[in-house]
């Protein structure tokens, strides 16, 4: 290839190079993003490092235009602890740290990637805020050993209804779960079970499982099946609502995360992909 060709590619791709830096920056100034040596004099002009008094993260995002929003798909935990621990240098007068963190349920990969993160704010000691801030926020991450005793106190407090989304069953968690399903029947609330149907099951698992659904039929509890589920939260009186990767009905001892909100809008965002109406 001649000289005066070579060049000419040579400039044409420096052009193109010049035309993508461009529209790369043009892409971080919309999604507030800061250039590399923004970043960088923010990061050296703070050199203490504290835990925050009041950690907290939102699921849903009511953010200050003005504030910079960090797209980051992740879920590895050190990744996490890395990111979220740069907020928490010390500034004067700083007292909360807040995360703002965006789930779309509707995605299975992104809503799991969430689920871990999940994990993750609990170990750090975030807690978790939704649109009715409280000086004293109710909303905390569990984990499967420390939520029951707050989930039964909501199922015993009940006063219309209480859906529960598990995508599995066991005979030891539902009987562990029905005296609080049946106390709140007993004051006419309705009580929805959402899991999949038992033909997805193994055929040694379906004996047992059909026992065990028939006995929450048996207590008064509505079943709904649906195939290929895989979301796990609980919405009482259509406000308060429990969600994570805890499964109500079939949990184990594996180490998953829950958290508690009260939030209508959360669980109406929850309720209508049930495809239908849950109240009687």
């Amino acid at each position: 290839m001649e000289f005066k060709t070579l060049l000419q590619k040579h400039q044409a791709l420096l052009a193109e190079n010049k035309a993508l830096k461009e529209e790369n920056l043009s892409l971080k100034a919309r999604l507030g993003l800061a250039a590399p040596s923004e970043s960088r004099t923010s990061q050296e002009g703070v050199q203490q490092d504290a835990s925050p008094l009041e950690p907290s993260f939102h699921l849903e995002a009511r953010a200050n235009p003005a504030e910079k929003i960090r797209p980051m798909p992740i879920s590895w935990r050190g990744t996490l602890q890395q990111y979220v621990g740069r907020l928490h240098r010390l500034f004067e007068n700083k007292k909360e740290v807040q995360v703002y963190d965006y789930v779309d349920i509707h995605v299975r990969t992104l809503e799991k990637m969430y689920q871990k993160r999940l994990a993750g704010y609990a170990a750090i000691g975030y807690r978790a805020k939704a649109e009715s801030i409280a000086a004293e926020p109710a909303d905390i991450i569990f984990d499967n050993t420390n939520f029951l005793i707050v989930y039964h106190n909501d199922m015993m407090n009940a006063a219309r209804e209480a859906v529960i989304i598990s995508p599995f069953v066991t005979r030891r968690r539902a009987f562990q779960m029905l005296p609080n399903m049946e106390a709140a029947l007993a004051k006419r609330v309705s009580v929805v079970v959402v899991t999949r149907p038992t033909n997805v099951y193994k055929d040694k698992d379906r004996p047992a499982l059909e026992e065990t659904l028939g006995s929450l039929k048996d207590a008064g509890v509505r079943l709904m099946f649906k195939a290929n589920i895989h979301q796990k939260f609980a919405v009482i009186d259509q406000k308060i609502v429990w969600y994570g990767s805890i499964n109500l009905l079939s949990y184990g001892v594996a180490q998953e995360s829950i958290m508690r909100l009260e939030s209508p809008n959360i669980a109406q965002e929850l309720l209508k992909d049930l495809g239908k109406s849950i109240s009687t």
